[in-house]
């Protein structure tokens, strides 16, 4: 067991691409012939295996051993070069191929006699990098390096003992793996329950905890606990359980005897065993291990501790407990502990300061806070302290901290292909949030991926790697976006320490005064970054990456390019064909207006993310034929520079079956629309796309392609200002497309059965969920499948938006069951008579004439009001006649003078919990006797040319307000009778004068939690309320005199 989780060394995954490099075709083929090269080659070869044998040894010393360290670090730095070589040798012969196939009239190209420059100095090229492989091969021995496989590092054994005192932040955890604990309603004799984490976060101290509560003990006839850790086998675990259980030392050497008095002796036994530090993902050794424990008795549980989730997948847990960091002030707790014991740290205010820093950079990580805390201990100068905090805590030497092996270990432990892909991470800086597929696609840039099965796709086997990583800890899910991940600091920190010096992070929190053995580089950009911050980048000869900045002549190796959000950049260099080992190449949101033709020269690029039609000299789009390899996004713009239709066939996007979203624009609209309409149809992309945009096309008809059912991965589809097509696609008939959105259509008069397609009315647009209609300004009929019930079209729509429709009659589709929200601006001969039968839940609206707030359904809960209605529709709005309405909001609505309730004014708006009326100039009242609102918390009124007053007896009536926002109410006089409810914690009021005149009966000293009052547009007014802010004196107050003060 133990051997198979040793994983390999970093270098031996580097190592394995350069035998590989060796092997390929083009350097075969290139060395044909060549005899002296050849054996040079075949050493170098010879020379790397030689070293490959010892790198397990020499990663294993390497933290204790700076030598080892440092001839690491030399051994990496001269394979880089080697691969740079062997890279170069590849372009060399790609450029010769090149240049032999541009010669006209020849069909066999013999090689040539003459050397070019390159051809010259390679064999010297080549003995320099043996010379030096060679010198380093034989400083193996002097530090006593040996062919070891890899062994399990030594850590320090766990027990169940724990000092329940020296524990903070645990306590709902504790409480939450209890109650797995006396929970016996699982269904299983025996319960695994797993807790996850990142090394030194606290698993095997929540385990502790739980396993000696009193509660526990009391539930249990027998408690166990084994540390496992890398070093046991299947027998070992099984023999040292046994031996716990009967308190002997067994003598079993036989593993069926072993696993059968296991067994008798926990029959009918109700069992707590504890495995911790678990690290075998194997499921058949798992279920032998667990083979013994099925005849305990019912309810016992086994908690299990790991740093890898993919274990208590093979455990297969009831429960998974992630744990989390600790909190900042908990962290604090646990280092003020160990640093001061049971001093006060008050009486070293000095330390204080500084120990709250140290707390707070450990990041919420036990072991690094209880660590540091007792290497300060002793320590009461507070210079030391400050050293401390500015060093990097694995600067720290090996015997001062524990952090370092047991975050280490995880390293240690993963397969060597990963470890290269964990080390390039060392590019981000610290609190970085990135997106799995960006950092995917970086790693395929660099060529870190290793595809066992040539059929699976790269992406395939980046999500795995990816995955692999995240189940370990290496990765954390982001707290505020779910879509991206972060390093913890300390795991960013191992990361940095791993790639030494071959990765760069350009910023305050690295310094950088050697760039020699640099590889990757990466900067934190601002809005001004002077030439003279770059100039230690030139000393990095062999650059590979650089996120991102311009590119320099002499980043020939560069494999990755991102120029995304150079806003000045307007030209890239006419030479750009140098870098033909390019594999990704982003010019996104810069003010490029052409790419230089010679781009059709990087025939690797995996990910181009803007394809530039020029109309002259520059890149054509028959050129995109050259791109074998694109992937991912592709936009092509400027596509009414295409003149030869047959240039875009030869573009040949069928055949690109990884691109997944591809976006076409023109820049303008021609007078030849048949040539446009040719253009598009001989752009037809693979089936696999997902994701289409078109945008300012114009041609009169979409090309037969578009609506196809064979693009059966298609979710989404965007059709904009194409003003001169008539008829729309028969998109209804794309199985997975879930988002439709059409803009600017100008052409289109009716949307009809052509729309739908061929497909049966069950079958048309089965999938989608949103669908826009905006800009229609033709519009005039959309005519609904005759289906009105169970099995018409649209049968998972949620979202309708239809805007700026003006000429659109008719009804909606009144089968719309999955409705949950609709948006209806400007369609003013649009009927709504159907949206009664519908019951969607949202309602954004405005300058729909023939709007009726009666047919509305009962289930609205939000509406959005926006512009005028019809007088006649809206003078009065009747809140009873939507019971389930939480939001309301009405702007610039002219005709609204009154909300209105029942004459007995006793029903509830229970659901109410946000109204804001805006722009109503002739808006007069609120109902007789108040809103009855018990859940309302944010009300806002501005802009009310005849409002007199607001709700009666708002202190009662509207118990759970928080928010009052009131402004431009030049004839509000006072406050409700009874004043302003309790519970506010926020009042603003602005351009009120009459109102602010009378502010002495406000009585803001009866609002005890209170925290911002702000007054704004106050001529003259010079203080707040006599004895408000001496009533509030910890809070926010704010006073202006400006006359566009607005209080939103």
């Amino acid at each position: 067991m133990a051997g198979a989780l040793v994983g390999g060394a970093f270098l031996s995954a580097f190592l394995q691409v350069l035998f590989d490099r060796l092997a390929s075709q083009e350097i075969v083929d290139y060395f044909r012939g060549r005899k002296v090269n050849d054996i040079q080659l075949q050493k170098l070869k010879i020379t790397l295996l030689s070293v490959d044998a010892v790198l397990n040894d020499a990663e294993a010393k390497q933290i204790t051993y700076p030598a080892v360290k440092q001839w690491l670090d030399e051994l990496k730095d001269a394979a880089y070069d080697a691969e740079d070589l062997l890279d170069e040798i590849a372009t060399e012969a790609l450029q010769q191929k090149l240049e032999a196939e541009s010669r006209s009239g020849t069909r066999q190209v013999r090689r040539s006699t003459f050397l070019s420059p390159f051809e010259k100095g390679l064999s010297s090229n080549i003995e320099q990098i043996l010379a030096r492989l060679e010198f380093i091969a034989k400083q193996k021995d002097v530090l006593s390096l040996k062919e070891v496989q890899g062994k399990p590092l030594q850590t320090l054994p766990t027990s169940s003992l724990v000092e329940e005192t020296g524990v903070y932040g645990r306590e709902r955890d504790k409480e939450a793996l209890i109650r797995l604990m006396l929970n016996d309603a699982c269904g299983e004799d025996i319960s695994v329950v797993t807790i996850v984490g990142m090394g030194g976060v606290g698993k095997t101290t929540l385990a502790q905890l739980v396993y000696n509560d009193v509660r526990v003990k009391e539930q249990f006839d027998l408690q166990v606990w084994i540390y496992v850790s890398a070093e046991h086998d299947i027998f070992g675990v099984t023999k040292t359980i046994l031996d716990a259980v009967t308190l002997s030392t067994s003598r079993i050497k036989d593993f069926n005897l072993l696993q059968l008095e296991l067994k008798e002796m926990l029959t009918d036994r109700k069992f707590l065993l504890v495995l911790d530090d678990v690290w075998n993902e194997n499921y058949i050794e798992w279920e032998a291990l667990l083979i013994p424990f099925k005849s305990v008795a019912r309810g016992s549980k086994i908690i299990v501790t790991t740093r890898n989730e993919r274990v208590a997948s093979v455990m297969r847990s009831v429960s998974t407990l992630h744990l989390q960091q600790l909190s900042d002030e908990d962290c604090w707790l646990l280092f003020a502990k160990h640093a001061f014991d049971k001093r006060n740290s008050r009486a070293r205010p000095q330390l204080d300061v500084i120990g709250k820093k140290i707390a707070k950079k450990c990041n919420g990580l036990p072991l690094a806070a209880k660590t540091l805390g007792c290497l300060l201990h002793s320590k009461s100068d507070v210079e030391e302290w400050d050293m401390i905090f500015k060093s990097n805590i694995w600067d720290l030497s090996y015997e001062e901290t524990n952090i370092l092996p047991a975050l280490r270990l995880s390293y240690y432990y993963l397969p060597s292909h990963l470890k290269r892909c964990f080390a390039y991470c060392s590019i981000f800086p610290k609190n970085y949030e990135f997106r799995e597929q960006k950092l995917i696609r970086l790693w395929m840039a660099e060529d870190l991926l290793q595809r066992p099965n040539p059929k699976k796709r790269m992406e395939k086997v980046g999500e795995e790697y990816f995955r692999d990583l995240l189940s370990r800890s290496f990765f954390q899910q982001s707290s505020y976006k779910r879509s991206h991940f972060v390093m913890h600091e300390l795991i960013n920190d191992l990361a940095k320490f791993v790639s030494g010096e071959f990765c760069c992070r350009m910023g305050n929190e690295n310094s950088y005064d050697s760039m020699r053995k640099t590889r990757y580089i990466s900067y934190s950009r601002t809005r001004y970054d002077a030439s003279m911050r770059f100039k230690p980048i030139y000393e990095a000869k062999r650059l590979r990456t650089f996120l991102p900045l311009q590119l320099a002549s002499e980043c020939g190796h560069f494999l990755t390019l991102i120029l995304t959000g150079c806003s000045s950049l307007d030209e890239l260099p006419t030479d750009m064909g140098r870098l033909i080992n390019l594999r990704l190449l982003y010019v996104g949101e810069t003010n490029l207006r052409e790419l230089p033709s010679q781009i059709s020269k990087l025939k690797n690029l995996q990910e181009l993310s803007t394809f530039i039609v020029s109309r002259h000299d520059g890149l054509g789009i028959r050129d995109l034929k050259e791109f074998k390899h694109l992937q991912g996004k592709l936009y092509i713009l400027e596509l009414q520079n295409v003149v030869n239709i047959q240039d875009a066939l030869e573009a040949n996007l069928k055949d690109r079956k990884y691109l997944k979203e591809l976006s076409l624009k023109w820049s303008a609209n021609f007078d030849d629309s048949e040539n446009e309409r040719r253009v598009l149809e001989n752009l037809q992309p693979c089936t696999n796309l997902e994701r289409l945009s078109i945008k300012l096309y114009g041609g009169t008809r979409f090309p037969d392609w578009l609506g196809s059912p064979s693009f059966s991965n298609m979710v989404s589809v965007n059709l904009s200002f194409c003003k001169y097509c008539f008829f729309l696609p028969p998109l209804g008939q794309l199985p997975s497309l879930e988002e439709l959105c059409i803009t600017g259509c100008e052409g289109i008069e009716r949307v009809g059965p052509e729309f739908y397609g061929r497909t049966s009315q069950s079958r048309t647009f089965r999938s989608l969920t949103v669908l826009k209609f905006e800009n229609m300004l033709e519009w005039q009929e959309w005519i609904s499948l005759n289906s009105e019930n169970e099995g018409g079209a649209f049968p998972r729509l949620q979202q309708l938006y239809l805007q700026d429709c003006p000429k659109l009659t008719g009804t909606l589709p009144s089968y719309l069951p999955s409705l949950r929200k609709l948006v209806l601006n400007n369609c003013k001969q649009l009927s709504t008579s159907t949206l009664g039968a519908l019951s969607f839940r949202k309602l954004e609206t405005g300058n729909c004439d023939k709007l009726m707030y009666q047919e509305l359904p009962s289930t609205l809960q939000k509406l959005i009001i926006k512009g005028p209605i019809n007088y006649s529709l809206l003078s009065s709005f009747p809140l009873d006649l939507l019971p389930e309405l939480q939001i309301l909001s009405v702007q610039n609505c002219v005709q609204l003078a009154s909300f209105s309730v029942p004459d007995d004014g006793q029903r509830d708006l229970a659901y109410l919990s946000f109204l804001r009326i805006r722009g109503c100039p002739n808006f007069q009242s609120f109902p007789q006797g108040g809103l009855r609102a018990p859940n309302l918390t944010i009300f806002s009124v501005c802009n009310f040319n005849n409002l007199i007053s607001l709700p009666e007896h708002m202190s009662t009536l509207l118990p759970s307000l928080r928010d009052l926002y009131i402004s431009n109410c030049p004839k509000l006089v006072s406050l409700p009778e009874g004043g302003l409810p309790s519970n506010l914690n926020m009042v603003l009021i602005s351009r009120c004068d009459k109102l602010i005149a009378n502010r002495r009966k406000w009585g803001l000293q009866r609002l005890p939690s209170l925290k911002i009052f702000c007054l704004g547009g106050c001529k003259d007014l010079e203080s707040f309320p006599e004895g408000v802010a001496a009533h509030h004196s910890d809070h926010t107050f704010h006073l202006s005199t400006s006359e566009s003060q607005s209080p939103e």
